[in-house]
């Protein structure tokens, strides 16, 4: 999608989690410690966060508010508590996309194949997810995610046209 759609910024999350494996600071999370991450959301630096599996999530107002003054189609990849704040504060002046698996036992497949979850976090994860796919009613699309490029290619198409 960012090679696909033009005037484009996907935000960066930061996270309190550990950096997996080949991860980049800055690149695929802004990776902080839990004390600075409590500090930014005193300092009201958030325009979303959540604790999502024990670790905290969240999207840095100052990027956001930087590419929406440039002009630009700013996408945030964030979780159904995160949309939620979203929604709550910015209403219907946002598109909210819901990117779906095709089935929870698809999801588990994907889950272990990456070899990141313990049993513990893969069955909490798997939880929420039931959950979230209960609650799309929320989002203006929903995208099955069973083929990759046809996922893709319907999300760039929602995008190209907002």
């Amino acid at each position: 999608m960012l090679k696909r759609v033009p005037n484009i910024l996907l935000s960066i999350s930061a996270t309190t989690r550990e950096p997996r494996s080949g991860e980049q600071d800055g690149v695929d999370y802004i990776f902080r410690s839990e004390k600075a991450f409590k500090e930014d959301i005193l300092d009201d630096r958030f325009l979303e966060w959540a604790n999502i599996y024990g670790d905290y999530y969240g999207t840095p107002k100052e990027p956001i508010e930087k590419g929406l003054a440039e002009n630009k189609l700013v996408v945030l990849e964030i979780d159904f508590q995160g949309a939620i704040q979203i929604k709550k504060n910015l209403g219907d002046s946002a598109v909210y996309i819901f990117i779906a698996p095709p089935s929870i036992n698809e999801l588990r497949r994907r889950l272990v194949e990456r070899k990141t979850e313990t049993k513990e976090s893969l069955d909490t994860r798997l939880t929420i997810a039931e959950d979230e796919l209960t609650k799309t009613e929320m989002y203006d699309y929903v995208i099955v995610n069973d083929d990759l490029m046809t996922a893709a290619n319907t999300l760039c198409e929602i995008v190209s046209e907002i």
